[in-house]
């Protein structure tokens, strides 16, 4: 609390006990009440007047001081937003067009290269007389054709697997904001307001915001971001105005409280967003246009090769099926059942 308005806060505090004081003993007189109470009352009294007009003027310029940082706190919100919904684009187009192709390339890969090191063996096995008989060899083949088409399909949960190991989940220590780990009083506090006050206003039963901004607003309760959520509080709580009936002492320490809570709420959005500018890229900041070409560039180059490796893949397929035949021109006397 600033020095000047707890100088006012203390004098009328001091004033109002001086009246309190000064009526219980004028009550003494009954209707004979001396001259120099009454003179004295009417001191303290206008002190008393004078001290809460001053209160009344500091907590109208506190409230425009808390007001004008709610503003803040509301520009920087939507700042985060902006940004982080502009990573979020990123991020999709780098899965959609590098990491997801990546992987069906990776896969096509691997599948080739089993197949090539299949085709050798099974090549050698023949030449150096492993196989016992034609139906040895069929079976080794059709062994190796169904493996290498089962193991190498692009299914969710092995690619869910490969992000997991080339991507890192744990926090680096300029990533955790420690006014994060708030009580867990404050939590439920934060928790009851943000659905009293927030929840109402975004949602289509109870609002007319658009559908886009409920959602964003609903994740942010379901990944419970204490810090978003006391932002968004701020927000649709609305501003403070001084009240002429409320008791100015009560309106300026309820000011001065907000004020606290609002500079520290605007230094952690603040953290947030530098974090954030941070990890994005300069040509996330500059030219997210070129950014979106060079990314579909590199998928039409990632598709190309995989389409190569796949017309690979069924050369090998189509040669190692061949060996039968490679079988049987080393063993004319035996017959293919297959009538080859």
């Amino acid at each position: 609390m600033e020095y000047t308005i707890q100088v006012i806060i203390e004098r009328i505090a001091r004033f109002r006990k001086q009246l309190n004081e000064l009526e219980q003993k004028r009550a003494q007189y009954g209707s004979d009440v001396p001259a120099e109470i009454w003179e004295e009352l009417v001191q303290v009294s206008r002190a008393l007047d004078r001290e809460e007009r001053k209160a009344q003027a500091a907590g109208r310029v506190k409230s425009r001081q808390v007001n004008d940082t709610r503003a803040d706190i509301i520009e920087t919100l939507e700042q985060y937003n902006h940004w982080r919904e502009q990573m979020r684009e990123v991020e999709q187009m780098f899965l959609t067009s590098i990491v997801r192709p990546g992987y069906r390339l990776k896969q096509a890969v691997r599948q080739r290269e089993y197949l090539e090191n299949e085709y050798n063996r099974i090549r050698r096995g023949i030449e150096i007389e492993s196989y016992a008989s034609l139906q040895e060899l069929e079976n080794d083949i059709r062994r190796v054709l169904t493996h290498g088409e089962a193991a190498f399909e692009a299914d969710q949960e092995s690619f869910e697997d490969e992000v997991l190991k080339e991507e890192s989940f744990i926090k680096t220590p300029d990533q955790i904001d420690l006014d994060d780990l708030v009580d867990e009083f404050e939590k439920d506090d934060l928790v009851k307001e943000f659905k009293r006050v927030v929840l109402p206003s975004v949602h289509p039963d109870t609002s007319d915001t658009p559908g886009e901004v409920f959602k964003s607003v609903f994740e942010v309760y379901e990944r419970r971001d204490y810090v978003l959520m006391e932002a968004y509080t701020v927000q649709y709580r609305g501003e403070i105005e001084p009240d002429p009936e409320e008791d100015p002492i009560e309106f300026l320490e309820h000011a001065c409280d907000h004020q606290d809570r609002y500079e520290r709420l605007l230094g952690r959005l603040r953290r947030r967003v530098e974090h954030m500018m941070k990890e994005i890229t300069p040509q996330e900041l500059e030219d997210p246009h070129r950014l979106r070409a060079e990314f579909q560039e590199q998928r039409d180059e990632i598709n190309q090769r995989t389409r190569q490796e796949s017309e690979r893949i069924l050369e090998l397929r189509e040669k190692i099926e061949a060996l039968i035949q490679h079988y049987l021109d080393r063993k004319p006397g035996e017959e293919d059942p297959d009538g080859r």
